[in-house]
């Protein structure tokens, strides 16, 4: 395995921020909602005595990193030798809603790992300039976001 191989593998290890995990606390609850019927009642959730509904994390668009590091692996015709073969998941984007279910705008996030690995697909990261690149494109992504948020009517 060559140097610049190495660089790419170490600079993209920043790239996944969200590593989701089941949570193991009887506080928490975690939902998988594949289909309508799987909604939990958030309008009269059951929680325990002297408990409260503090917010909800919403995750979208999730993923095994491991198919996510298959991808750049062959485009770079890398062995991954280095590599954990764990199964971990990530998501494209992550926000919280408040206890009331209104959306925190001030929560919303973006994965940059699914952006690179687009980018490494299509040969356009700029490893030492990546971090500029990304905000960029989050920026115009949350511009869009929000002025599609007036348009929808609740």
């Amino acid at each position: 395995m060559n140097n610049d191989t190495l660089l790419y593998w170490h600079k993209l290890e920043n790239f996944y921020p969200y590593i989701l995990e089941e949570q193991h606390n009887e506080k928490i609850k975690s939902f998988k909602i594949a289909r309508e019927c799987d909604y939990p009642d958030l309008e009269n959730p059951t929680i325990q005595e002297n408990n409260c509904v503090r917010y909800y994390e919403v995750y979208l668009g999730i993923f095994r990193v491991k198919s996510a590091l298959d991808v750049i692996a062959k485009q770079m015709n890398a062995e991954k030798e280095f590599r954990d073969d764990s199964n971990e998941t990530s998501c494209f984007c992550k926000f919280r809603l408040k206890a009331d279910g209104k959306f925190d705008e001030t929560s919303f996030r973006i994965s940059s790992f699914p952006w690179a690995i687009n980018r490494v697909k299509q040969k356009q990261i700029e490893l030492n300039q990546w971090d500029d690149d990304f905000h960029e494109y989050e920026k115009r992504l949350f511009m869009q976001l929000f002025a599609w948020m007036n348009v929808i009517v609740h």
